[in-house]
């Protein structure tokens, strides 16, 4: 049994009169509790206080086991989450097809670059049945225009999408080319209905970048 000294998950039903539960422990004795009521939709919130690949990989075969969860939460600012934990996401990510919602908070993760969110584009692209998507990479000091590329690239065929928020906010590498290169992948997006993108303390970002 995988030890999850440093997590808490959360998980609340989608029909009326449910109650959210908080449940703690070892992912396996979490599993048999879930796995005792007969619920269709999920919603899982990801709170670890440490992060490394053998942890995420055992998440990854946790969530596996539940092919109906709506939206996702995953908090890891100020960790020490490296390229690889977002590699072990991406195979997380493709497998979860009915995905709706998906909230992603790395901010304050200064060992995180490109790489890694390259591998986080790749899982986003295949998530067709996504409306909402909240990304946080505010004080990420090592990613530059390629990620903003990336996911770009990443999200232009995700037709169903109508609600994107993205945090780059002290991101001091992002320049003009990378916020127009974004933009310019997302503008066909018919569904989108709210655009929010933060491009606060980005020094390099000039008026034409946000034209």
């Amino acid at each position: 049994e995988q030890a999850m000294a440093f997590t808490e998950i959360e998980f609340v039903k989608f029909l009326p009169g449910d109650e959210e539960k908080m449940l703690q422990g070892s992912l396996s004795s979490i599993e048999r509790v879930i796995s005792s009521y007969n619920h269709t939709d999920y919603y899982f919130v990801f709170h670890p206080a440490t992060i490394n690949s053998p942890e995420l990989t055992g998440f990854g075969s946790f969530l596996s086991g539940f092919k109906n969860i709506k939206e996702l939460t995953l908090y890891w600012p100020h960790t020490d989450l490296q390229d690889s934990e977002l590699e072990e996401l991406d195979s997380i990510l493709k497998s979860l097809q009915s995905l709706r919602k998906l909230t992603l908070d790395v901010s304050f993760c200064n060992a995180l670059t490109d790489r890694g969110v390259e591998s986080l584009a790749a899982g986003l692209s295949v998530l067709h049945s996504l409306t909402i998507l909240d990304l946080n990479f505010s004080s990420c000091d090592l990613i530059t225009d390629l990620s903003l590329e990336k996911l770009g690239f990443a999200l232009s065929p995700l037709k169903l999408l109508n609600e994107i928020d993205m945090d780059f906010s002290d991101c001091e590498k992002i320049r003009d080319q990378g916020v127009q290169c974004l933009f310019s992948n997302i503008h066909d997006l018919q569904t989108l209905q709210q655009l929010n993108v933060n491009f606060t303390g980005c020094v390099r970002i000039t008026e034409k970048g946000i034209e």
